[in-house]
């Protein structure tokens, strides 16, 4: 536990006992002066004037870090207005403040003074007045959140097209683009902290109305501010029981966002990836959409490799298919580390769940993909010395399970031959000499590190190097004396 969620609970056990409250009374002034006191669940309303009729009771937000951190602070002007705000949240109901004035009051303190951590310290209240939560849910659903340009005369060309392909894109679920765009743009959710905390205290109160509120959602900015609100694992757990796909899609991007200094998922958060994931895969369409964004750079979302190596062994072969397509693949000079780590550990996982025949079905598509591309020889890219690829873990699969012994030196045989007899056939220049050596080198080389292998041996944690055959270097001075 935190320090800070530590003091809240502290303070919070301080005003449950029988003690004076200490009424936001500016505050509660300012509200009631206000004509349509609704605006402000919206984020409609400016708050400046009610965040200055907060300070009647002085910087909450010090008095909070005072508390946690200094000693022999006098914190009775704090604890009697937490007081207030937690005895109004029990006591609440719609018949005593219609329009819920006093809940705009409460709500505005808990922003003031903690944010996040004060209103979970009151979890108990909130779930204690079910009255409140459906009061809340009425307004929350009729939150929303619109892009567009900023105001002016001079609105830049680039952020008027950045926002009309944005909308664009959300209309059309283009994930790509929708992440994007959610950098491109700068989505202000750090200024929605009311309406993030409306969305904590329903999951709090009453999750299934949340739920209900996400599933009509049409745009993944409502979708992301609901992410934002809530801990990772509530905001996965909200998308793995909804099946709206901006909620879904918004809570794993947000996710990962959030946890990317860390390796892996909590054991629990894997567990519900694993199972959104693979609910996901059920459209193909939908799962390509995924794939595209989450699965081309792994080493991007190292969290994500584990419960996407467990969600493999339980998908469609057209789904597993979709992740090796997805994959960007790239050659990739020593030390060959670019995604290579990600993918071994997503494929280690998928191998220690999935049966022979998902395996070698997986292997294969792979293979396939990896020698049709054969180091971008289609393309003609020029390679100046022996590489590795993103799928060499794959491929090794192929090599190591769908390939007998016999098989294995039978293609070692072949691309040596074609190795050798490389020098007798005309090239342009000595580089795409170079280029078409390196590039059948490159080949040999997963089966190379195959022959290093003794019985036992994990394949996955081999540190897959050079072979050391080398071309004719001959060909150079042939080359140039024949010019």
């Amino acid at each position: 536990m935190s320090a800070a969620t530590q003091s809240m609970a502290d303070l919070v056990a301080l005003a449950r006992a029988t003690g004076t409250e200490a009424a936001p009374t500016k505050l509660l002034e300012a509200i009631n002066a206000m004509p349509q006191p609704d605006l402000v669940w919206s984020g409609e309303a400016n708050l400046h004037d009610l965040f200055l009729a907060v300070e009647e009771n002085g910087n909450l937000a010090l008095a909070v870090a005072q508390f946690t951190h200094a000693q022999g602070v006098n914190s009775a002007p704090l604890v009697e207005l937490i007081r207030w705000t937690r005895n109004t949240i029990v006591n609440w109901s719609a018949e005593a403040d219609p329009d819920a004035r006093r809940l705009i009051a409460v709500f505005m303190v808990i922003q003031a003074a903690a944010g996040r951590p004060l209103l979970d310290a009151l979890a108990d209240e909130i779930r204690g007045n079910s009255e409140l939560a459906t009061a809340l849910a009425k307004r929350f659903a009729a939150v929303s959140l619109v892009i567009a340009p900023q105001s002016g005369a001079a609105i830049p060309i680039w952020e008027a097209e950045a926002v009309k392909t944005f909308l664009a894109a959300d209309k059309a679920k283009d994930w790509e683009k929708v992440t994007l765009g959610w950098r491109q743009l700068g989505v202000a959710l750090p200024f929605m902290g009311l309406q993030k905390l409306m969305a904590r205290c329903l999951n709090i109160g009453q999750r299934d109305l949340l739920l209900k509120i996400v599933g009509s959602y049409s745009t993944s900015l409502m979708a992301l501010l609901v992410a934002d609100a809530l801990s990772v694992e509530d905001s996965l757990w909200l998308a793995r029981d909804s099946a709206n796909e901006y909620v879904r899609f918004a809570a794993l991007a947000h996710a990962l966002e959030r946890t990317r200094p860390h390796p892996r998922f909590s054991p629990e958060i894997e567990q519900i990836v694993t199972a959104m994931l693979i609910d996901v895969a059920a459209s193909t369409e939908r799962w390509s959409a995924w794939m595209a964004v989450f699965n081309r750079y792994p080493t991007r979302y190292p969290q994500l490799q584990i419960p996407l190596g467990r969600a493999l062994a339980a998908v469609s072969d057209e789904a597993r298919e979709a992740y090796v397509a997805s994959l960007d693949l790239t050659a990739t000079p020593p030390p060959y580390e670019y995604s290579r780590p990600q993918i071994a550990d997503c494929l280690r996982e998928f191998r220690a769940v999935a049966s022979p025949a998902q395996r070698h079905a997986l292997w294969k598509s792979a293979f396939d993909r990896w020698s049709a591309w054969d180091f971008g020889a289609a393309t003609s890219e020029h390679m100046m010395q022996i590489t590795g690829s993103t799928i060499d873990y794959a491929v090794m699969g192929y090599i190591m399970e769908c390939l007998d012994a016999t098989e294995r030196a039978s293609a070692v045989t072949h691309l040596e031959g074609r190795i050798s007899s490389l020098p007798d056939a005309w090239h342009t220049s000595f580089t795409d000499f170079i280029s078409d050596h390196n590039r059948l080198m490159s080949r040999l080389r997963p089966y190379a590190c195959a022959t290093q292998l003794a019985d036992g041996d994990d394949w996955l944690l081999l540190r897959m190097t050079s072979s050391t055959t080398n071309g004719d270097i001959n060909y150079q001075n042939l080359y140039y004396s024949t010019r």
